[in-house]
């Protein structure tokens, strides 16, 4: 497709909010390819800053909310870790098992599934 602007997820998501027009604005990206920074820029210049489209009503945001959206958005900067341990309870279970034996009137010392 010969028509097709080149942006980023991002640069789209950000125009699409704005009402910005991917068209007008000049990428810097590889091959000039449209990154965020770019529709930016172009929010910041007086000619990108048109009317929103019919039937779209803008609210001022209310301390909480602006809060709120700045967290979010900082929230996808930071890097999220995951991990992982395994651990042999083998010896664990043999112990859980003893002092199950040793236990007086029934009374269970552990409420775990470990049976």
């Amino acid at each position: 497709m010969a028509g097709r602007i080149k942006a980023s997820p991002l640069a789209r998501r950000i125009a699409r909010e704005r009402g910005i027009e991917l068209a007008g604005i000049q990428g810097t990206g590889p091959d000039g390819r449209i990154v965020a920074e770019d529709v930016e820029r172009g929010a910041a210049s007086p000619a990108a800053s048109a009317e929103p489209p019919a039937g779209v009503e803008t609210e001022k945001l209310s301390s909480m909310r602006r809060t709120i959206a700045r967290r979010l958005t900082e929230a996808w900067a930071i890097p999220a870790f995951q991990l992982t341990v395994s651990a042999d309870m083998t010896r664990a279970q043999e112990l859980v098992a003893q002092l199950r034996e040793r236990a007086t009137e029934g009374r269970r010392r552990s409420r775990s599934p470990i049976s």
